[in-house]
């Protein structure tokens, strides 16, 4: 609460307002251990794989193939971006 408050505060001082409610209507969001905004290209990203591979890509079905070639896709794709080796890439869906 210690940067919070000292944001919201300066909030405060900068509309020359000294009312709480007023400064409130700005929301100052540092709770990212929690949960954060996802941002617009990554949830464009996660309902088109939701709305067109939703198959477990476990199974042997075609939507399930087509999830796993998918997830194959992904999974070399961020191999990429992170610099990563040949190695085993997982994805959680949790912490």
């Amino acid at each position: 609460f210690g940067i919070f408050s000292h944001v919201l505060a300066d909030n405060i001082s900068r509309k020359n307002d000294t009312s709480i409610s007023a400064a409130m209507h700005t929301e100052i969001y540092l709770d990212a251990n929690a949960t954060s905004a996802v941002h617009p290209a990554a949830l464009a990203a996660a309902t088109q794989a939701m709305r067109d591979c939703y198959g477990n890509p476990s199974s042997s079905h075609a939507t399930g193939l087509k999830a796993k070639a998918m997830l194959d896709g992904v999974r070399t794709l961020a191999r990429r971006v992170l610099g990563a080796g040949q190695g085993r890439l997982t994805f959680t869906s949790g912490a």
